[in-house]
């Protein structure tokens, strides 16, 4: 009889193995396929990111350099090998990774615009981060592109050209944050005004200009303002357009609004212009007419500063060549900007 309870006993005992067993191997291999059997912390590496279009990151020009880089939150820049900081076509590329993974990640350069004489120019960028307060502890790698166009317009407004170079000092937080002072990439920072687009004009704002003087060295055009059968200046959603006639056909021809941005105090206030010409050096005699486009963005930010306001008018004074003897006594022509309302 005690044989046979012995029996017993064990035939139990193997029947609730069995049960833990089955149990430990359906908890065990249950549910998704495990994609990281070492345990290890998963990451999107840079090549992960390679053929995925950079996310956009902003540039801005504020006096507290230092201030935007210690209230950063934290971030790892790549600066070696393939990832290596790189500017193509005006765009600063950068390779970030970051932890996260719940919301967008803002980054932005600041730079105070104090350019330091040498031979290039030098201007300090710092790279700061925005979590906004992700908690998620994803690690992902992005690539992100900063337009350079307002440290590009900063310099030709401090120094009267369109073309020119800038070592740009590439400040950023170390990675651990407390690791020490890393090494600072320096990068070269070219352009000239030969990348505007076709028929696109440009406005130059530069506390300095003398439109006259503009105006005078200016290559020959014809503006059309009147006549039943002229297009007239025209101003839409914040652009300027203005049909010019001029001689060439041979090469690429600028055309730009020159002003100090010195607003003159009337109802509605005013701002002069001077509508100059750079014909490349284009010899040919073909007579084409174009329109050309201004984005007045810029003129609207500075009245925007000036005043306080974002909405209000602006009586343009469009200093213009005379047609056909070129005289800068051709007189103004009056365009009214309003926007905001």
């Amino acid at each position: 009889m005690a044989g046979n309870q012995n029996m017993s006993w064990q035939k139990i005992s193997r029947f609730i193995l069995c049960l833990l067993l089955l149990s430990v191997a359906a908890c065990g291999g249950g549910g998704e396929p495990d994609d990281n059997p070492d345990g290890k912390t998963s990451r999107m590496t840079p090549a992960d990111t390679d053929d995925r279009r950079p996310l956009e990151g902003s540039v801005l020009i504020d006096d507290d350099v230092d201030g935007a880089l210690q209230e950063s939150d934290e971030y790892e820049l790549k600066i070696d090998g393939d990832h290596a900081p790189v500017i193509e076509n005006g765009t600063l590329i950068l390779t970030i990774s970051y932890s996260g993974g719940c919301a967008s990640h803002d980054f932005t350069l600041v730079t105070n615009g104090n350019f330091m004489e040498s031979d290039p120019v030098q201007l300090v960028v710092a790279l700061t981060h925005n979590a906004n307060d992700d908690t998620c502890q994803a690690y992902s790698t992005e690539r992100y592109s900063f337009d350079l166009e307002p440290i590009r317009t900063r310099y030709q407004e401090a120094y009267g050209t369109g073309e020119g170079s800038i070592t740009l000092h590439l400040r950023y937080l170390p990675h651990p944050r407390h690791s020490g002072k890393p090494r600072v990439p320096e990068l070269l920072y070219t352009f000239d005004t030969d990348d505007r687009p076709e028929g696109s004009g440009k406005v130059f704002i530069n506390p300095d200009a003398d439109t006259a003087e503009a105006l005078r060295t200016s290559d020959p055009y014809q503006l059309h303002i009147d006549g039943d059968n002229e297009p007239e200046p025209v101003i839409e959603n914040d652009t300027l357009t203005l049909t010019i006639s001029y001689s060439g056909g041979c090469a690429s021809h600028y055309f730009t609004l020159v002003t100090n941005g010195s607003f003159m105090e009337s109802d509605p206030v005013q701002l002069v212009f001077a509508l100059t010409h750079d014909d490349n050096g284009d010899t040919c005699e073909a007579y084409p007419t174009e329109p050309y486009s201004f984005d007045l963005e810029p003129i609207k930010t500075r009245y925007q500063e000036d005043y306080g306001t974002d909405e209000g008018s602006i009586t343009l004074r469009l200093w213009h060549l005379g047609h056909p003897s070129g005289s800068v006594d051709a007189g103004f022509l009056d365009i009214l900007y309003t926007f905001g309302s």
